[in-house]
């Protein structure tokens, strides 16, 4: 039987799927592909809520300070039983180095506005991320999550996530 020069079958021991780069790692190598590093071009009618969120309003830096239907929409999001989300400069798992202690995520700041609310915060691990979400809180006092993005570092107010490098993110990435 004849063997073609150069190929040879291979046994995928991974497969992880980082925001930005798809990871196949296998006994004998590491692949990555990664996406294009430019923003994503396509504007939305979300973006178009962003951009008018007001730049100056009170940053909220305290977990227990959002409003209760985003912290309970956050719950869901994040598959947990409650919200671990550390406050504002508070300790967190940064790495990938887990100490149990503390959670993996870590609010930036957040802002309400109306019958929205924008939350930024960080996530460890082995990729450290930052992103972005805006909530509608409907009248029954349910959020909705109407945009997700990431960033490739954290915004310091409401005007850098505005003009920061952003790429929309699907909600089981956050």
């Amino acid at each position: 039987m004849s063997r073609k020069t150069g190929w040879r079958p291979v046994t995928v021991s991974a497969l992880i799927l980082i925001p930005s780069a798809l990871v196949v790692a296998t006994p004998h190598s590491l692949q990555l592909q990664f996406a294009s590093s430019q923003p994503i071009a396509s504007h939305s009618a979300a973006e178009d809520v962003l951009k008018n969120i007001p730049d100056k309003l009170q940053p909220i830096k305290v977990v227990d300070a959002l409003p209760p239907a985003v912290r309970d929409a956050l719950v869901l999001l994040f598959h947990q039983k409650s919200l671990q989300m550390a406050n504002a400069g508070g300790r967190f798992n940064a790495t990938d180095f887990v100490d149990k202690r503390y959670p993996m995520r870590r609010l930036i700041f957040a802002a309400v506005t109306g019958d929205k609310c924008l939350v930024h915060y960080e996530r460890g691990g082995w990729s450290h991320n930052y992103y972005a979400l805006i909530f509608r809180i409907d009248k029954h006092q349910n959020a909705n999550l109407i945009w997700s993005a990431s960033y490739r570092a954290a915004a310091k107010n409401i005007s850098g996530l505005k003009t920061g490098p952003h790429f929309d993110v699907p909600e089981s990435n956050l």
